[in-house]
């Protein structure tokens, strides 16, 4: 059972990290494209683009796995409660104190 929690909670916190450092690179690399007056070269438009793209895909791969985890945990634990022969959310004496 403990194993089982640990992976989706390590896949969770997997999902939060990189969604986090998406948005931290984000800030850090493709933040506004016009900081100053001066207008800029084409070049910084087109490393803005990659920057920002790099940033989205990490966002989003972090949001996905953290939902996979989530969802999978919630599937996972019905299923083994199924596959136990228990009925789901039915109290066993071994879990009162």
């Amino acid at each position: 059972m403990f194993k089982g929690c640990a992976i989706i909670a390590a896949l969770f916190l997997s999902g939060v990290a990189l969604f986090v450092g998406g948005f931290v690179y984000e800030v850090a690399y493709a933040g506004h494209l016009y900081q100053d007056s001066a207008p800029q070269p084409q070049h910084s438009q087109e490393e803005y683009d990659r920057h920002s793209k790099l940033a989205r895909r990490l966002e989003v791969s972090g949001i996905a796995i953290a939902f996979g985890a989530i969802f999978g945990g919630a599937a996972w634990g019905f299923y083994k409660r199924q596959t136990s022969g228990e009925e789901p959310f039915q109290r066993r004496d071994s879990d009162l104190p």
